[in-house]
């Protein structure tokens, strides 16, 4: 009764069904009800009980390799990241063709501070997975966050040659390129970004950035008065642009359109 409860979405009445288990019976699946709880625990988001459960269950010795998934998620949840690892490694070779563990083993190491541990398991993600882009996109990130500029932006440019990208996937990149000095190649790929989504301002800002570092204030300028149009707390940025490009009549015009003149 518990199990489809649970199944419907019923989770309070599934937690008063098992309520009434006879747990000293001689026939009580103490491995089911344990489990069972766990569950019900995790998608309440009460993840102490949660662990309290799963763990009652693995005690059994017979569990299988989901609880133990089940389990490193309420761990995940309290952020006790080592046990995550700990309980996926006791789960047994079944999970080696499970995606998203490995996207958890690889955060789960990041947040222990072992990057180059993070690397490598989304690198073994990828040989086992080779059509999924997740993995790498990942990588990207990390790579950022390390200030490794210049191989994120190599390897940016191999995802986004393999998927469709999204918006905030061409920002970062472009800012990677921006980063490690590839200029001309970071312009390239903002420009594209700008075809692709041309109401987006944030597309605008690092392709002005990087053409302001390349020297190009005319067309800075003119991406943040585009921009403007969407933030008009930009304009009075465009009209220094402007001014700096040697453009005043256009920088003047611009700066009586600032609202707070003070």
């Amino acid at each position: 009764l518990a199990s489809l409860m649970l199944r419907d979405g019923n989770l309070d009445r599934a937690v008063v069904a098992l309520d009434q288990v006879d747990l000293g019976a001689e026939d009580a699946d103490l491995l089911r009800y344990y489990t069972l709880r766990g569950m019900a625990h995790l998608r309440r988001n009460e993840f102490d009980l949660s662990v309290d459960a799963l763990e009652q269950a693995v005690a059994t010795g017979q569990a299988e390799s989901i609880v133990f998934v089940y389990l490193a998620q309420a761990y995940f949840s309290l952020e006790r990241y080592r046990d995550v690892l700990e309980a996926l490694d006791r789960a047994g070779p079944e999970l080696q063709r499970v995606a998203s563990i490995y996207h958890m083993r690889a955060q789960c190491h990041w947040l222990l501070e072992e990057p180059a541990m993070a690397l490598a398991t989304l690198d073994q993600a990828s040989e086992v997975f080779p059509d999924d882009t997740g993995f790498l996109r990942r990588k990207v990130f990390f790579l950022m966050d390390l200030g490794l500029f210049r191989e994120a932006a190599e390897q940016g440019r191999e995802y986004l040659a393999r998927s469709e990208g999204k918006l905030e996937d061409y920002v970062a990149m472009g800012s990677a390129m921006r980063a490690s000095g590839e200029l001309e190649e970071a312009a390239r790929l903002l420009e594209l970004a700008k075809l692709k989504f041309p109401a987006d301002t944030a597309v605008r800002k690092v392709l002005s950035n990087t053409y302001r570092d390349m020297g190009r204030l005319n067309a800075a300028a003119d991406l943040v008065s585009e921009a403007a149009q969407f933030e008009p707390e930009l304009i009075s940025e465009a009209a220094e642009l402007y001014r700096r490009a040697g453009r005043p009549h256009q920088a003047l015009m611009l700066n009586g359109q600032v609202r707070n003149q003070e």
